[in-house]
């Protein structure tokens, strides 16, 4: 298999993953109407049963898949790295420190 083509397959398998992430939650979010509204189930009750479900379910296909002695390849998503969100020129921690300060000084609070 050529580079172009292991690439090429790399991306549809990632938007086949992404596609299925997004019926699953689909799908949950059909579960939790159905439970909460047709079934008359607590809110709270339903969506923490259902987090579990899914907390418990990624854990057991993540076993299923992937072994230690095969890890998961974690250069595939080299290319899709997120942009850093820092301002110019300044860090974050003093970015987040100037917005906090900036929401006490609003709120009336001071400052030692």
């Amino acid at each position: 298999m050529s580079a172009s083509q292991t690439r090429t397959l790399r991306d549809l398998l990632l938007i086949a993953g992404l596609f299925a992430a997004m019926l699953v939650g689909a799908l949950m979010g059909l579960a939790h109407h159905a439970a909460t509204h047709k079934l008359g189930m607590d809110h709270v009750v339903s969506g923490v049963a259902l987090n579990m479900l899914a907390f418990s379910g990624s854990g057991y296909l993540l076993r299923r898949f992937f072994t230690r002695a095969q890890p998961p390849d974690f250069s595939l998503l080299a290319p899709f790295q997120l942009a850093h969100a820092a301002m110019p020129g300044r860090d974050d921690e003093r970015l987040l420190a100037r917005i906090a300060l900036a929401h006490d000084h609003r709120a009336g609070r001071k400052h030692a």
